[in-house]
């Protein structure tokens, strides 16, 4: 596993920071078994250790303008689909979060390695103008950086199983 830790980076079009946490990790299966699991966007809750409860908030069953409900320990999210591109990359804006952060995105990427995959998550925070937001959006980081190296550990799982 190699995992990067958050991190401040600059935005080029904008003068605003984001924070990032990105997890990467090995599966020993192929692209597309992972992306049979990945792909099922309302199964989220079925592998997912981290989300108590994951449903359809669109009829579109997945890709561009699918949305689900996510329920985990510390409440309700709403995830919008903004990237679909199959067997490669699947990334969502995820609403719900507190008002210090204006914008937050997780980005899954699939990518060939040998007889497996590579699989890395991202996650992206924009927050809020002020120095007290930023601070927020750092320790909205860290423990989003935690669920998604959760998650990853568990796609992965979840995968192997389904072979």
């Amino acid at each position: 596993m190699v995992r990067s830790p958050s991190g401040s980076t600059w935005r080029q079009d904008t003068a605003e920071v984001t924070e990032t946490t990105s997890i990467r990790m090995q599966a020993d299966v192929p692209v597309g078994q992972v992306w049979s699991v990945l792909s099922d966007y309302f199964g989220l809750a079925g592998w997912a250790s981290a989300i108590a409860h994951s449903s359809a908030m669109t009829a579109t069953p997945a890709g561009m303008g699918a949305s689900r409900r996510v329920a985990t320990t510390g409440g309700v999210l709403i995830e919008n689909v903004v990237d679909w591109n199959p067997l490669r990359a699947i990334a969502y804006e995820i609403v719900g979060l507190p008002s210090v952060v204006i914008r937050v995105e997780n980005r899954w990427e699939l990518r060939p390695s040998g007889t497996g995959t590579s699989v890395t998550l991202t996650g992206v925070i924009e927050p809020g103008p002020k120095p007290a937001m930023r601070v927020a959006a750092k320790v909205i980081a860290r423990r989003l950086g935690q669920v998604n190296e959760s998650m990853v550990s568990d796609l992965i799982a979840a995968a192997g199983d389904a072979a």
